[in-house]
Formats: C-alpha cells, sequence, structure tokens
C-alpha cells in the first residue's frame, strides 16, 4: 500500500467521524427548529389569533372575540371589565367577517401590522433550509478543504522529490 492510499484512507476515516460529530452537534438546534415550525403549522391549523385595541373592537365580546389571549371567546369575556387600552383577541376568520377594510391585505400582511400595533411581540419562524445548510456545509466542507490541503502538500513534496531524483540522476552536482 502506498502512501496516498493509506493517506486518503485516514482522510475518509476522519471526514466521517467528522460528519458525524457535527450532524450530532447540530441535530438539538435543528430538532428545535423543527419543533418551532410544527407547532406554528399545528396553530394555524387552529386558527390565527389577531389582536386589536378594545377600543376599536367590533362585535360582541365572548361571541366574536376574547379578551384574554390563546382563549376561546366564552361567558367570562361578557364579564370582564375590559378598558379600551386592553387588547381584544379575533379569530382570522372573525376578524376578517367584522373587518372588510383588511380584505387586500395578505395574512402575513395583516398578522404582521396588527401585532406591531398592538406592541404584542411575535416570533418569527427560523430558516430551516439556511440553518440545515450550514451545518452541510461545515460538516463536508472542512473535510473537503483538508484533503485538497493535503493532496496539494503530497503533490508539492513529491514534485520536490521527483526533481531532486532527475537531477541526480542526470550527473547534475550543484548543490542548491
Amino acid at each position: 500500500m502506498t502512501w496516498r492510499v493509506a493517506l486518503f484512507r485516514l482522510w475518509v476515516l476522519c471526514a466521517a467521524m467528522f460528519v458525524v460529530a457535527v450532524a450530532s452537534l447540530s441535530y438539538g438546534q435543528l430538532r428545535q427548529e423543527f419543533d418551532a415550525i410544527s407547532a406554528q403549522n399545528r396553530s394555524q391549523e387552529v386558527g390565527v389569533v389577531l389582536p386589536q385595541l378594545c377600543a376599536n373592537a367590533r362585535g360582541v365580546a365572548g361571541l366574536d372575540y376574547s379578551t384574554q389571549r390563546g382563549r376561546e371567546p366564552g361567558r367570562w369575556d361578557v364579564y370582564k371589565d375590559v378598558k379600551p387600552s386592553n387588547t381584544c383577541w379575533y379569530s382570522k376568520s372573525r376578524f376578517r367577517r367584522l373587518y372588510p377594510e383588511f380584505d387586500k391585505l395578505s395574512d402575513t400582511q395583516l398578522v404582521r401590522m396588527l401585532y406591531s400595533v398592538a406592541h404584542e411581540p411575535i416570533g418569527d419562524l427560523p430558516d430551516l433550509w439556511k440553518s440545515l445548510g450550514y451545518a452541510a456545509s461545515v460538516a463536508f466542507g472542512i473535510p473537503l478543504i483538508v484533503l485538497l490541503a493535503g493532496g496539494l502538500l503530497f503533490w508539492l513534496a513529491s514534485a520536490s522529490h521527483t526533481r531532486r531524483g532527475i537531477r541526480t540522476e542526470a550527473g547534475s552536482r550543484r548543490s542548491y
């Protein structure tokens, strides 16, 4: 077995171990991002909840909107003392029906606008392809760079060794 084959096998082994290490270290973060997207998709199936200042509320409390975030409208909303500065929460379908002036906005634009007006934080979802691409570029890019650098060093060493061998065989006794 030549040195070239032995070093290549060593590189394959080290690269495989490196890919497994990067995958195991990146798994937790990627799993959290997939779970966040999954939770967002599940909540969209239930219905998007939109904030609106209670001073501008339309409809009937407990029937069309809720006075508490994350809660379906119910009879407790009728009895609650609501101040105009409080936030009332609508389902997307009820909001669209009661506020036809927002029909020209897409769902994403409507959510961003209403949450910013109500000063409510909105969590943007992570970009899975960006995170996955970064992990893959680290996992495969670094071993590839090591392979190219090692190949270049091996080529330079063999070229230098070959050049000396040719000069010696030709009878050149010059010292460099």
